[in-house]
């Protein structure tokens, strides 16, 4: 993860990743100060494919994909910017499918603005017996927990913690889900965009075996 008070346009993750032929990587990028054009990379060929980005009234974000990444023993991802913003947070979950398998994006991006103290995407209804949901937001608290998809607590989250106003999350799942929502909790009202996105990992020769396994960045 990566993060910024001050106005800028580029943002590094402060650690690399041992990227793997074949993996998944999901990114969550929250920003202030406006709608911009937003990209994420490690600089080679994983360049993540980014979704439209949410725009709530004070906080904006993006969340962005790789379903196959391309090796790479020190992956240091970037998030950029298309202008100069404020409190930039780039978020990125690195997942491993079982060997031979391919991943797919079956369901989202659902997206949610709103003013609360529990910032909730809208739903989406993924297929598959191999699928992992990744949730995030950015909001204007200082504080973020209770993360939920589906309305259960997520396997993992990644949140950096004060004074910055995103998190990422996850949740892995053997079977099809249908209307399910990411969602957290902060520590008092405030402005957030919530978005899902949802994956599922299949073998060439029929339905996945196994699941799939995380490293944090």
């Amino acid at each position: 993860m990566g993060n910024n008070t001050g106005s800028g346009t580029v943002l590094n993750c402060g650690t690399s990743l041992d990227i793997q032929a074949g993996d998944l990587i999901v990114a969550h990028a929250c920003w202030e100060g406006g709608t911009t054009t937003v990209a994420i990379s490690d600089g080679g060929s994983n360049a993540l494919t980014m979704e439209d980005v949410v725009a709530g009234s004070t906080i904006w974000t993006a969340m962005g994909y790789k379903l196959a990444g391309v090796a790479n023993a020190a992956a240091t991802f970037t998030l950029t910017l298309g202008a100069a913003r404020t409190y930039r947070d780039i978020l990125v979950l690195q997942f491993r499918p079982d060997s031979g398998e391919t991943v797919t994006k079956v369901a989202g991006p659902s997206s949610a603005v709103g003013s609360s103290n529990t910032p909730l995407s809208s739903t989406i209804s993924p297929a598959g017996t191999d699928l992992v949901v990744v949730g995030g937001a950015g909001h204007y608290d200082y504080n973020e927990s209770n993360w939920l998809i589906g309305g259960v607590s997520a396997d993992g989250y990644r949140w950096p913690g004060q004074p910055y106003f995103s998190g990422i999350w996850y949740k892995i799942y053997s079977s099809s889900q249908s209307s399910i929502a990411a969602q957290c909790t902060l520590g008092g009202s405030a402005a957030w965009a919530c978005n899902i996105l949802a994956f599922n990992s299949v073998g060439a020769a029929g339905p996945p075996v196994g699941g799939m396994f995380l490293t944090f960045p």
